[in-house]
Parts: structure tokens; sequence; C-alpha cells
């Protein structure tokens, strides 16, 4: 009974605006017809149609025409068929599922909050961001950063070697990659590093690299870098 009363009370809000708006416009319709026709003559109009539907209903066969014999069978299909096309209660209903479908201010509630909570994150995220894109060129002179995939090409985790996203710096010779992007705002380590100076460069990437790429317009975006790692000289695939 609550949520009915909730529901009946936010009908009247523009919580939602279309079904707010039938109402309204069919009470100023009611207001009209109460102002420009006599109430007396709506309640006798009223009267005589439930009074004419009535006595159609008992005596219209038999003063408009005599019905045509039928069937049981076709009898049960009329009935049907007059059940389906015709339902007393049909304005009742409509109102009840129109109620009903509406929001109670518990619903409202929770659809505010989880709506806030993203609103929230995005907010969150998108500061983060400004604040990391600000770091990066003002601290760190940064020429470029994206998060990437990398594979690792060394000869002793060569077995092991897989794919892996993470987020890379390229600052001055260093090429600089993060496990992710948190890591890297919250000021952790970095995951590994090639210095781009002596033997150093950027290649194509190799077949066997080419085949583990799942989508074919990716090969235009692979390179592999080598230079000096935090130990010896490595090469990554991006």
């Amino acid at each position: 009974i609550i949520d009915s009363i909730e529901s009946t009370c936010n009908l009247f809000n523009f919580t939602d605006p279309f079904k707010s708006s039938i109402v309204f416009v069919g009470l100023c319709v009611l207001f009209l017809a109460l102002v420009f026709i006599p109430t007396r003559y709506m309640v006798l109009l009223a009267v005589l149609g439930q009074y004419s539907s009535t006595f159609y209903d008992r005596y219209g066969e038999v003063i408009f025409g005599k019905p045509r014999v039928s069937t049981d069978r076709e009898d049960s299909s009329n009935r049907t068929t007059k059940d389906e096309s015709f339902d007393p209660d049909f304005a009742y209903k409509w109102m009840m599922n129109m109620i009903n479908s509406l929001p109670t201010n518990e619903d409202l509630r929770r659809a505010y909050f989880w709506e806030t909570r993203r609103l929230g994150a995005r907010e969150n995220e998108k500061f983060a961001s400004e604040k990391r894109v600000a770091r990066l060129e003002r601290l760190w002179k940064a020429r470029w950063h994206a998060s990437v995939e990398v594979r690792s090409n060394d000869e002793k985790e060569q077995a092991q070697s897989h794919w892996k996203s993470v987020f890379a710096v390229l600052e001055g010779r260093r090429f600089i990659f993060w496990a992710s992007v948190a890591a890297f705002d919250s000021g952790e380590l970095a995951t590994g590093f090639l210095v781009l100076a002596g033997h150093a460069g950027i290649t194509t990437i190799s077949p066997i690299e080419a085949r583990e790429i799942p989508e074919e317009s990716m090969l235009e975006r692979a390179v592999t870098i080598f230079g000096k790692g935090s130990n010896e000289q490595q090469r990554l695939t991006v």
C-alpha cells in the first residue's frame, strides 16, 4: 500500500515526464469540461449511457432483429471474441499498471545513489587523468606515454614470454613501463626500462610474434624496441 501511495505521489512530480504529462493533460481537459459543461448535463449523460448500455444488452436483439441461429462452437467463439475485445475494467487496469510501473522513493534513492557513484567515478578518473598528464609534461618532460601491450623477448624468458598490458613512458632516451596506470599514479617502482643509447633502436617484429597478434590491424602498430635493460641488452615488442 505504501509503495502504491509513493508511486501515485511520483505521478504528479514528473518522475516519469510522459506519464505525468498524460495525467496533467487529462486534468486540464476535465477542468475545461467542468467549466463549460453544466454538471447536471454530465451526470445525465453518464446515467443515460449506463442505462442505454444495459437496455441494449437485454432487449437490443429483440428490438433490432432476431439473432442468427448458430452452433455451440460458434457461440463459444463469439463469446471468446467478445470477452477479449471488451474489458469493462480496462481503464482501472490501465491506471493501476501505470501507477505500479512508476518508481517508489526507495527506487529513486537507489537509482540516484548508483548514478552518483558512477558520476563520482567518472569525475575521479578525469581528475586523475589530468593530474597524470600534468605530471608527465611538467615533471617528467615525457615525449610520449600510453597504455600498451608488451612482450618480453629475453632468451632467458623466451619459453615463458607472453603479452601483458603496461603503462609506458618515453622520457628522453629511456623507455620506462609500469604494471598499470594505477601503479604509475601511486608512485610504485617501474616494472622495467630500456635505455635507448649505444646499440639501441627500433625494428619490425618477427613472424612468430606476428602470429601471436590476434587482429591484423594491430600489426601496423607493433614494433620491437631493443636497448640496454637493467643488466644486459633486452628486446621488447610493443
